[in-house]
């Protein structure tokens, strides 16, 4: 049946392109020269596709077309195409005027089933016919004859081509019912015969596909049936991607996580070991402050000790410390490390001559300046220590 598809599609369309008239509308041409083409079968005149020869032996425009999309009218717009014809009616291969349909009994043209009128029995409708009716051997009939009975039967030889080249293929119709087929040798109706029984034609099987080994197949449009086992493979080939589609997926995502994991921690140990630096600069500074001796005394001898030992107040600002609470090295009125109280350290000192001095200090407004290779240099006005003795 496959061979036999090919062979009509493309003798219909191969030796209409290459044997074509070219003899436009107006042209002379001759009726004597309308011809079908071996092979395929198709009507070939000396006009061109968009024209008839008519009875004048001029090419007029074609008034009707028998296809929804006709060859030749590739650069006209589907409006302007000739018209299809209405129910009743028929369009010849001329194209040249839509008729009413043929009785039974009528002069038919080649396989034109439906330029015959419909049988009144509608169960004899099939797709090998039009609704009932048939046309072999150039005549109309019904498709209605029972098995035993004689029959009618038309052999039409088409060319086919394939890679080996061309070959012929032989498309055998009758007028018996369905399920029966028109014996070639004995012209009456036989049942078609089930897979696997012995053929020499397609129009032998129920399935109508005749192999090669001389049997019948399956239909070549029947549904092919699959064992069990290939749905399980295919089940298992199915599932088994999606959960490796799924690992895979879970497993690039979890390297990104601890990507991410490992950033933040690492920026958190960054920000612990700023933290405990900065601590480390605030105990540093305070010892240094604490031990740092009064502006003009002698820094060999005791400078707490000394009785003339003047005090300086110095703001962060004038010393140059951020005031910013996140970048100064010491916290005013905020405690010192989580503590509670004042910023101010509160010393109790003693004089030379025993008596007892409170000193009171800022920590935020005491900050060391470089000595630049003079000793004890500060500031200018950025020290001030009050004391009572």
């Amino acid at each position: 049946m496959i061979v036999r598809t090919l062979a009509l599609a493309l003798g219909a369309v191969l030796p209409l392109a290459a044997l074509a008239g070219n003899v436009t509308e107006g042209g002379s041409c001759s009726q004597a020269n309308t011809y079908l083409t071996p092979g395929s079968y198709q009507l070939n005149t000396d006009c061109d596709p968009k024209t008839y020869c008519n009875g004048s032996g001029v090419c007029a425009k074609k008034r009707c077309r028998k296809d929804e999309f006709p060859f030749g009218y590739s650069d006209t717009e589907f409006k302007d195409l000739p018209r299809m014809c209405p129910s009743g009616q028929f369009c010849p291969d001329e194209e040249d005027e839509c008729q009413s349909l043929l009785s039974v009994g009528s002069a038919c043209q080649l396989n034109r089933d439906d330029e015959c009128e419909p049988a009144p029995d509608t169960s004899l409708s099939t797709p090998d016919n039009h609704k009932g009716s048939i046309c072999l051997n150039y005549q109309c009939m019904w498709q209605n004859v029972t098995v035993g009975q004689a029959c009618v039967v038309e052999n039409i030889p088409y060319i086919g081509y394939s890679t080996e080249g061309e070959f012929i293929n032989i498309v055998s119709r009758g007028n018996c019912r369905k399920g029966l087929y028109c014996d070639a040798t004995e012209k009456v109706c036989i049942a078609t015969r089930d897979f696997g029984a012995s053929c020499s034609a397609d129009k032998e099987c129920t399935s109508f596909n005749c192999l090669e080994n001389l049997t019948c197949g399956v239909s070549t449009d029947a549904p092919r049936k699959l064992a069990v086992w290939v749905y399980v493979v295919v089940a298992i080939a199915i599932i088994g991607g999606m959960l490796l589609t799924v690992g895979t997926l879970f497993m690039i995502h979890r390297k990104e996580r601890d990507e991410i994991r490992q950033q933040r921690e690492q920026y958190w140990r960054e920000q612990a070991a700023l933290r405990q630096n900065i601590l480390q600069m605030r105990e540093t500074a305070q010892a240094s402050l604490l031990s740092l001796p009064y502006n003009g005394q002698n820094q060999s001898g005791s400078g707490y000790n000394s009785p003339s030992r003047h005090s300086s107040m110095a703001s962060g600002k004038d010393l140059g410390v951020a005031s910013d609470d996140s970048h100064a090295g010491f916290v005013t009125n905020a405690g010192y490390a989580g503590g509670k109280g004042g910023s101010g350290l509160r010393n109790s000192l003693k004089s030379e001559d025993g008596q007892e001095a409170t000193e009171t200090m800022s920590m935020d407004a005491l900050v060391t300046e470089r000595e630049n290779g003079t000793s004890g240099r500060r500031r200018k006005g950025g020290l001030s220590i009050g004391g009572k003795r």
